[in-house]
């Protein structure tokens, strides 16, 4: 045995001794005799392996600690997780504002590597992953098992670097494979908020940082100087934040003394309870609240307090069901413990965790046709829309997609070139051929009935990469199924 594994061995020896002797009675006392016998064969099992095993290459003391602890925290839940240097500056990169990846937060969901949403304009909303769609490979390899963190350090990666993954979707009768180039992944939180209606304002929240309650509120403000009397929340595809963030928010629209969240855990200081303060100037403000699967943890606590207290008509689908509270605690190297120390609770007392909360009104999200999938997936509308405009600036309004484009866009989709893409939508590419040359053309078909979709994603593309977000979010908002019946509701009101 090494001297560092005689030192672990010893360690944990004492730690048994001092605990028997009645130095640690406080600890002893949270343990039965099966345990104290566990830890023994535990430095008994170490001895072993470090004496005997054949290849001595891979008994490494790191990991092999780090591999026990690892199985330790298995048994427990998949958010409580072990994070080593690595995995804890990802942890902390994702509150810095930037980091290199393919913008999807992703969960461990009933065992499967899952996708809870993809981010606003990043490569993975541009080729269409969607909240739902399971992760079953990341560049070939099984991701069965494997935990939420070790995930994000095969997902992320250097800016222009490539990632392959296969999705399983709901209603695609076969796994789809996405080639990713990973991109500076930018957290803007309020990436738009303007006039609907004459007086129905709409604001869009993707995520829940430090900032955003105080950019919310300058959103609001704004909106109410052009006339804002109702308002349309948008927390789709928004996977939560802050803890604070989501409380300081839902105290935007309750009166005082309203519950909005309550924490339940083991120890005294996980046991809180988060209370309107009262005074906002838009705490009386008629609100729809829009949902859906990838509306996950602090969304889920703002959706949850406003829908108790009969605040907001919730429009939507179910939402993830993400309702439990993880502290980050360093430890004596540059490692940490991601643990779940509580749960949450809704003012009326229920918990959402792995539930998610019912919308008042069901709203499945708008689909698109799978041809439309699948020039999504190769990022033709990305592609196309950059090379028409050349890096030129356009307002909102100014692009409008013609005849001539689409036969432009259809020649730059269906060329010789692109014979994987054809392949992939009709699994034979010589029998499409042998259709062609008798004047059948399947390709043209699909194209003709996707025709609608195909100008909204060109329009959409283009104010996204001409002009800004909000303006692709504005557009895509006029034919959204959940928009429009939020905007009937309020306007009854």
């Amino acid at each position: 045995m090494s001297k560092k594994s005689i030192l672990v061995v010893l360690l944990i020896a004492s730690l048994f001794t001092s605990l028997s002797l009645g130095f640690g009675t406080k600890y002893a006392q949270a343990y039965n005799e099966d345990f104290f016998e566990q830890l023994s064969t535990f430095t008994e099992v170490l001895k072993l392996v470090q004496d005997n095993y054949y290849d001595q290459k891979k008994i490494n003391e790191d990991s092999l600690m780090v591999g026990a602890i690892k199985g330790m925290l298995e048994v427990l839940d998949k958010h409580t997780v072990y994070l080593d240097k690595q995995s804890f500056q990802m942890l902390t990169s994702e509150t810095s504002g930037s980091f290199g990846g393919l913008g999807i937060q992703i969960s461990v969901k009933d065992g499967v590597l899952t996708i809870i949403t993809p981010m606003v304009g990043t490569p993975a909303e541009r080729i269409g992953l969607k909240p739902g769609d399971i992760i079953s490979k990341i560049n070939g390899e099984s991701t069965q098992g494997i935990t939420q963190m070790d995930a994000i350090g095969k997902l992320r990666g250097k800016p222009g670097t490539q990632v392959t993954i296969t999705v399983i979707r709901e209603g695609v009768p076969k796994p789809l494979e996405y080639t990713i180039t990973r991109a500076i992944i930018e957290l803007n939180s309020i990436p738009a908020s303007f006039m609907v209606t004459r007086d129905i304002g709409y604001v869009k929240v993707t995520e829940f940082e430090k900032p955003t309650s105080s950019k919310l509120i300058d959103s609001l403000k704004k909106l109410k100087s052009e006339g804002m009397t109702k308002l349309i929340l948008d927390l789709r595809n928004n996977p939560g934040g802050l803890l604070i963030s989501s409380v300081e928010i839902s105290n935007l629209f309750l009166p005082q003394g309203k519950v909005i969240v309550s924490t339940q855990g083991r120890v005294d200081s996980q046991k809180r309870i988060f209370k309107a303060t009262g005074g906002s100037e838009f705490e009386d403000l008629p609100m729809v609240v829009l949902v859906n699967l990838g509306s996950a943890s602090a969304s889920e606590i703002v959706t949850g307090a406003l829908k108790d207290h009969k605040r907001a008509t919730i429009i939507g689908s179910k939402t993830f069901g993400k309702g439990s509270v993880q502290n980050v605690i360093k430890l004596n190297r540059d490692d940490a413990l991601k643990i779940t120390v509580a749960l949450y609770y809704t003012p009326s007392g229920v918990s959402i965790h792995e539930k998610g909360i019912d919308p008042d009104i069901l709203v499945e999200d708008d689909r698109y046709p799978m041809y439309i999938a699948y020039l999504r997936k190769h990022d033709y509308f990305r592609k196309f829309v950059q090379k028409k405009l050349k890096d030129k600036r356009i307002s909102y309004g100014d692009f409008k997609v013609d005849k001539a484009m689409l036969d432009e866009f259809y020649a730059f989709v269906n060329n010789d070139k692109n014979e994987e893409l054809k392949k992939e939508i009709f699994g034979d590419v010589i029998l499409m051929r042998i259709l062609k040359k008798h004047s059948l053309d399947p390709f043209n078909e699909l194209f003709e009935a996707a025709k609608e979709d195909i100008v909204d994603e060109l329009t959409s593309q283009a104010y996204f990469i001409g002009s800004s977000e909000e303006s692709s979010i504005k557009y895509m908002l006029r034919n959204d199924s959940a928009a429009k019946k939020a905007i009937e509701i309020l306007e009854a009101k």
